[in-house]
């Protein structure tokens, strides 16, 4: 049966409609972000005035080797949990929703029993890989096994309620989640210093767990089965399909171990803690509104996988949406560097400024890649993922390692933007064969636009006078601003809306 094709009227609303969704979502996850934020330059902050650049990190290798263990022991279905559940709720089935939910739950457990022997097994040869060839610390690894449960746990219910589309709690939890964190680490680190990192990393997970299972629970009554064969199979099925994405977050751990381990071989203890204190500048700071996005673009792209031409405009208009906010706030960003260095760490930290810097493009960069990079995950091509992930793991190492050895730690910094080029040519190529996927040329002009202005504030942020900064940095900034909010105008009717708004509020007052 051939149905009428919706007229130019009809496509304009509902791209408008889809823009206005997008920005919606955003926003709420946005402002989640933005006390995320606020909670993290706060921890941070007294976790730099207290443990300075050697325990900062400390508190950053011990991160990678929980993420190494985890991502070793998940066997990589945890890929295929969001997406399936996903699917279901487009369907409604209550009964098989309650059974994969159980799924969830069951593999869950056994993902953190096996995670937390693992990391005990392990803990004497990633001692060694890790801390360049010192024993010493495997003690401590072991004891990271609980934060190793606990986390499996957690990602179990963040797919629960990421595939039943509970956005609006997911953001609650996780502004919650941040303050609490806050709460719980800081005083071990006072009290206890550097012996204090590892036993406020295990009590902060654990009470995020305990958030999420207090929210979670409370829609989805807790059930497991163990012993349960029918579970085994099924998982065992998705355990199948997940060794793929197994070695591709088993690659990118090696590499966020082999980083750290490189740079104290041949620098020391502070060159690691000033390199992921400016990586935090940018993916973990600025890089906010691609957290934001995660939570609801993931499961709305797995629910339409098989429409190429839907796909393909969700996509340009996550990576529009994208451009559009990233675009100024990077500017700024760049603009106020050497005031946020102070603010977020201390003095100590100054050296970060050029390595933020020259790390800046990375982001921007990212914004054009990463809605495109769910495609696989959202159709559950796992080979294509793998190739890809690995094809940026090796990459990014290899420019790591020869640009630190000539540029210092501003090569770090270059590395992570020619590497984040190099890979969207590569999916690109990749992705338009195999998907049919295709960037949208007008928002591409639109990202070349803001690119040059990019590139202008940090020529002036890097070579140019306090005055020139000011001056022709503030024209730059208002200018970047100008052209995101006007295109937001045109595609989302933003002020119309506002003013709407408004005036039924004084309305019904």
């Amino acid at each position: 049966m051939n149905e009428s094709l919706p007229d130019a009227g009809e496509k304009q609303q509902t791209n408008e409609v889809s823009y206005k969704y997008i920005l919606k979502f955003t926003g709420i996850f946005s402002s989640v972000q933005g006390l995320n934020l606020f909670v993290s330059i706060v921890r941070n902050k007294l976790a730099a005035v207290i443990l300075g650049p050697a325990g900062m990190a400390l508190v950053a290798i011990y991160n990678s080797i929980t993420t190494f263990i985890a991502d070793l022991s998940n066997l990589g279905i945890k890929f295929s949990w969001v997406r399936n559940l996903s699917e279901l709720y487009s369907e409604n089935d209550k009964e098989k929703i309650s059974e994969y939910i159980k799924l969830i739950r069951t593999w869950s457990l056994w993902i953190a029993i096996g995670g937390a022997l693992l990391c005990a097994f392990l803990s004497p040869l990633i001692s060694l890989y890790s801390f360049g060839g010192d024993w010493s610390h495997a003690g401590d690894i072991c004891l990271l096994s609980p934060m190793i449960i606990f986390l499996a746990i957690t990602s179990g219910e963040i797919s629960i309620l990421k595939g039943m589309r509970i956005l609006k709690r997911v953001a609650a939890i996780s502004g919650l989640s941040a303050v609490v964190a806050l709460i719980s680490t800081i005083p071990f680190f006072y009290f206890l210093g550097y012996d204090g990192i590892i036993p406020a990393l295990n009590v902060s997970t654990f009470l995020v767990l305990c958030i999420h299972l207090f929210y979670s629970v409370s829609l989805y009554p807790w059930k497991v089965s163990l012993f349960s064969k029918a579970c085994f199979q099924r998982g065992k099925n998705m355990v199948k399909l997940g060794i793929p994405y197994t070695l591709a977050s088993l690659a990118g751990s090696i590499v966020t171990l082999s980083i750290p381990a490189y740079l104290l071989s041949r620098g020391s203890l502070e060159d690691v803690g000033y390199f992921k204190a400016g990586y935090g500048l940018i993916v973990t700071y600025a890089g906010m509104i691609f957290v934001a996005m995660e939570a609801d673009y993931f499961p709305r792209l797995s629910s339409i996988q098989h429409d190429i031409q839907k796909m393909n405009r969700v996509i340009n208009q996550q990576v529009e949406v994208c451009l559009l906010l990233i675009s100024p706030s990077l500017v700024g960003f760049m603009l106020l560097m050497p005031v946020f260095v102070p603010l977020l760490y201390s003095g100590v930290f100054l050296p970060v400024v050029d390595m933020a810097l020259c790390a800046g493009f990375y982001l921007f960069f990212r914004a054009l890649l990463l809605p495109v990079s769910y495609i696989p995950l959202a159709k559950g091509d796992s080979i294509t993922y793998l190739i890809t992930e690995i094809f940026y793991d090796v990459i990014v190492l290899l420019l790591i390692i020869v640009l630190f050895s000539w540029f210092g730690l501003e090569g770090t910094g270059i590395a992570l933007s020619l590497s984040i080029i190099l890979e969207i040519i590569f999916v690109t190529l990749v992705y338009s064969r195999k998907y049919g996927f295709r960037y949208d040329v007008e928002i591409l002009k639109m990202g070349i636009f803001q690119l040059i202005i990019l590139i202008a504030t940090f020529c002036i942020c890097y070579w140019g006078t306090f005055l020139l900064k000011i001056i022709v940095g503030g024209l730059l900034l208002i200018i970047s601003s100008a052209l995101s909010i006007n295109r937001l105008q045109k595609k989302t009717a933003l002020f119309s809306g506002i003013v709407n708004k408004i005036s039924k509020t004084i309305k019904h007052k």
